[in-house]
Order: structure tokens, then sequence, then C-alpha cells
């Protein structure tokens, strides 16, 4: 480093009372964000079921019955990876390594996040008894057509269908949220039925287009289950599924992750106490702030670099503003503790990863292109 440069940078950071040598001093911003995604790790933590021999030990759905099949685990979990990136406390990597460990226990009921969470745990720890399990246990007997669901052996197809129409009604849908994660798993995991699972995940944007609102079953857009939906094509970087939602028109083929992310952008809430968030709802006459929305709709914004930075920020500080004292995220403004309890480590594992992707540097690295927040995801564990 030059001399001068060098001088400066500790002159700088010794004003700041920090002891920090030659490195930069950390933003405030970005040491709030690191705070918050630590508390919200830690109360994500706090829910495990943490009784060694338990039919239940690693979950972390609170009161979970043994015989019962945990359904948020796998996002929850994504919370303990969060926490582990950020703190590099080896007590995190082991939690997640148990509620990776539970899930094991029940690859045979997987729920839509579970096969995301099992192939990023074993990406960030080298062990590949999760994703091996996955693959296994989950897409390859999807592709044989043996998977068994709900009674019925069912194939790719069959399942990412039933999937998408599961959580279809006449108010949202969040069956395009569900798809999304395990089309994510399965682009991760490069199987061979990956594409299939993105052609679906097409299918649920367009059934979401500005033509079907009022039309059909669907008449509101779920504006996680867009960002979602969206993030997961944008992320699998799958050149043959980028089809304009509503339309096969192919001069707007290479538009259409930005136009949908165009219309998110433009939704989020402005001015009082809901300002920065994101509704519920898009369409919504009376848009409701909703804090999982806004962990979706930030994490997928984030993914395009400094063009919607200021609609990131503002989000990442709507769902600061929700975090209580116990590091737990409130649903929205005005909102009690999530109802029920059990959904509360989910609520906070999204908004920790949303922090996170708005303020990637508060994740320990001295890699700048790990900190890129367009590079930046939950499956990669940055250098110190």
């Amino acid at each position: 480093m030059d001399s001068a440069k060098q001088i400066g940078t500790i002159i700088i950071c010794l004003s700041a009372g920090v002891a920090c040598g030659t490195k930069n001093v950390v933003p405030p911003e970005v040491a709030a964000a690191k705070t918050s995604v630590q508390h919200a790790g830690a109360f994500v933590a706090s829910a495990q079921d943490t009784t060694a021999g338990s039919p239940t030990f690693g979950s972390l759905m609170p009161g979970h019955p043994p015989v019962a099949v945990d359904n948020i685990t796998g996002v929850a979990g994504a919370g303990l990876l969060v926490q582990w990136q950020t703190t590099r406390d080896p007590a995190f990597r082991e939690a997640a390594k148990a509620a990776g460990d539970f899930l094991l226990q029940n690859t045979g009921d997987l729920h839509a996040a579970d096969p995301l969470f099992l192939v990023e745990l074993s990406k960030l720890t080298g062990d590949p008894k999760y994703a091996d399990a996955v693959n296994n246990q989950f897409f390859i007997p999807l592709q044989n057509g043996t998977y068994v669901r709900n009674g019925v052996a069912v194939n790719t197809q069959q399942y990412a269908a039933d999937v998408l129409a599961a959580g279809s009604g006449t108010e949202v849908n969040m069956g395009l949220w569900n798809l999304a994660h395990v089309a994510r798993a399965a682009a991760l995991l490069q199987v061979v039925t990956a594409h299939d699972f993105l052609a679906v995940v097409e299918t649920g944007l367009n059934e979401l287009h500005p033509g079907a609102l009022g039309t059909t079953n669907d008449v509101y857009w779920q504006t996680a289950s867009l960002a979602h939906g969206a993030f997961a094509i944008q992320q699998a970087k799958d050149p043959d599924h980028f089809v304009c939602a509503g339309t096969n028109d192919p001069a707007l083929k290479d538009n259409t992750i930005q136009q949908l992310a165009d219309l998110i952008a433009n939704s989020q809430l402005h001015g009082g106490d809901t300002d920065g968030a994101f509704p519920y709802v898009l369409g919504s006459a009376s848009p409701v702030d909703d804090a999982q929305t806004t962990a979706y709709a930030v994490t997928f914004l984030a993914q395009f670099g400094t063009k919607y930075s200021a609609q990131v920020a503002a989000g990442a500080a709507y769902l600061q503003r929700l975090q209580q004292p116990d590091g737990s995220i409130l649903q929205g403004v005005g909102a009690g503790p999530v109802d029920p309890p059990s959904v509360g480590p989910e609520v906070a594992a999204e908004a920790a990863l949303a922090i996170l992707a708005a303020f990637p540097d508060a994740v320990l690295s001295s890699s700048a292109a790990c900190r890129d927040a367009a590079a930046h995801s939950v499956g990669t564990l940055c250098p110190l």
C-alpha cells in the first residue's frame, strides 16, 4: 500500500477510535446491519431444539411435536448460515448442521425450502452428505417418477405443478414462492431436471401477469412470489426462461426480469412508519406492509447492484425498525409478535438474509468480489 494512503487510513481509523491498522473504517450503516443480522440469527438459534437424543433435535420450529413434519427449518436454517457468515462462530455452523441432520430424517417428505438449505449447507461446510441426500432421495426419484408425495408417486413435472397449484388461491399465490426454493436448489445442484422446475416457475410468473388481474382465480399479485420466482430464474441464469410474464413476445424476452424488478421497486411504500416496506399484495387499493414480503423484495432487488440501491436500503431500514430486543422481527408495523410463534424464526431468518443482501459488507471478508451485492447470495461463504 502506498505509504501516504496507509498513513491516511490509520489516521482515519484512530480518529474513529478503532484500532484497525490499515483497514478502512466500517460505515455505520454496515455496522448496524451486521448487528441486526447477528441479533436475528441469535433469535433463530434460540428457537432450536438442543435436547440431544430428542426426535426433534435440531428442529427450528418451537414446540415441534415429534410426529409432525417441520415446515420452516429449511428457511430458518438459512438464518443460521447467515449468522455463521457474519460471526464465524462455529457454534452456528454446528447448529446449522444439526438442523440439516434433522431434515435428513425426513427426506421422504421435504418441504419446499428444505432442499435449498441442505444444498447450501453442503456447500458451506464441505460435507457432501446433505446435498447427496437431496439428490439421491429427492431429485433423482422425481426424475424417475418414484418420489412419493401425499401418498402418490410423482415425477418432476407433476411435483412442480402440484406445488404451484397448492399455493394458489383467490387472493394470493404462494405456490410460486414455494416452488422457487426448489428451483434454486435444482439449479445449484445442476440436476438435469433444473430446466423443468424453471419452466413451471415461468408458468407461475405468467399466471400473475397484468392480464390475469381480475380474470383468473389468482386475481392479486403476491409480491413475495413475484420477487422470489424472478430471483430463481435470474440466479439460475437460464437463457430459456426469460419470457416476459404475461406474453411470449420475443421482443420483450431480454427485459423480463428487469420489468418485474421495476414493477416491484415502484410498489414500495413511502412515508410514515411503513416507509420502505413492500406491500403484501401488488395492485391492492389498501396496501399492507409485510416483513416477509419486504425481505424477498429486498433480496431480489439487491441483485441488480446499485440500480435499486435506494429502494434496497429503505427496505432494509424498514426491517431493522421492526426488530425487537430479542432479535425477532415483527410481521409489520403495529403488529404483535409473529403468530403463530413457530413462524418467528422463519421471519427473522428471511429478514436477516435481506439485510445481508442489502449490506453484503457485513459479511466478514477481505474479498471485494464476495461483498459485491450483485454476486452475493447465501450460498457464498466469503473468505476471511
